[in-house]
């Protein structure tokens, strides 16, 4: 089970957000959340990209909390206009789940 502790905001150049994942099992569990981007509609842009991921250790009933920032930088594309990386204006998903299939959290954010 994913929560949200502190939702995606831009601080520092990065995009911070922390989460909180409960281990609602009967066993000891590892689990490995992974962070995808999805990039504003557009020429070229990828529908999503993995850019961070975490794996934790969680006992029966217990939860782990994970911090996660990504910077800004890593978010730039190619502008085949310009011949130069940029940062691409438009609606930003940060979506977080243990596999690319799975979206067990959700946000969204301008840039």
């Amino acid at each position: 089970n994913y929560q949200w502790l502190a939702t995606p905001a831009i601080i520092n150049d990065s995009l911070v957000f922390a989460i909180r994942v409960t281990n609602t099992g009967n066993f000891d569990a590892a689990e490995v959340a992974q962070v995808y981007i999805h990039y504003p509609s557009g020429n070229d842009m990828p529908v999503k990209e993995l850019k961070a991921f975490r794996k934790m250790f969680i006992g029966r009933n217990c939860y782990a909390d994970a911090r996660f920032a990504v910077p800004l930088e890593e978010l730039k594309k190619w502008d085949t206009g310009t011949g130069a990386w940029k940062l691409f204006k438009g609606t930003y998903g940060v979506v977080l789940g243990s596999n690319a299939g799975e979206e067990q959290l959700k946000a969204s954010l301008d840039l």
